[in-house]
Formats: structure tokens, sequence, C-alpha cells
């Protein structure tokens, strides 16, 4: 899936510049080496771990870690609405809302 970033960043060692992220679906077994990046809470709602967040954006994106700490605090919280769905939802689902979460228009 295609993620574009709101802010471009720069890899590290060169001057090219990332506007979009070709990412990979989630796996189980990047599930297992993982482990969800949320809780649910006693009232049910999301409760989420930052770092788990940042881990699971490092191996989706295959970018190296200084890159991806260089991802704008907005694009990250895009990403992790993204990133729910996979977990809450239907594939089609999860791509239809992913699409809505990286245009900006998740509601």
């Amino acid at each position: 899936m295609l993620f574009k970033l709101t802010t471009p960043i720069k890899t590290p060692n060169s001057d090219k510049e990332v506007t979009e992220l070709e990412l990979q679906e989630p796996t189980v077994e990047l599930l297992e080496k993982l482990n969800y990046p949320y809780i649910i809470d006693n009232d049910g709602n999301l409760q989420f771990n930052a770092k788990k967040v940042y881990q699971w954006a490092k191996e989706l994106s295959n970018l190296p870690p200084s890159t991806v700490k260089k991802i704008s605090f907005h694009d990250m919280e895009t990403f992790k609405n993204g990133l729910a769905v996979f977990f809450l939802a239907s594939k089609e689902q999860a791509a239809e809302i992913w699409s809505r979460s990286v245009t900006g228009s998740l509601t």
C-alpha cells in the first residue's frame, strides 16, 4: 500500500527526498515478532503504544530507523490510524479506511 507523506523526509547519507512510503501488508509473522501496537481499554478505546507504532513503521516501510524517526508527528498519527484498520476490519474495509486515512479524510 502507498502511504503519502505530508512532510517529505530525507534518507541518511543522501539528499534523496522521500514523499511516499510503499508499505508491505502486515503478516502473522510480523505480528508474532512485534505484537499489537495497541491495547483496548475497559471502555473499548484503543490505546496505542508509540514505540510499537514506530516499530511497525520501520518493518512495513523497509526504511532505516534513522529515516523513520524523521517522519512528522502528523504523518505518524495518520500511519497509526491506518495501521489499526488492519487489525480491526476486513481486508476490503481496511483498504478503504487506509485510503481515507492517508489522504487526510479519516473521520
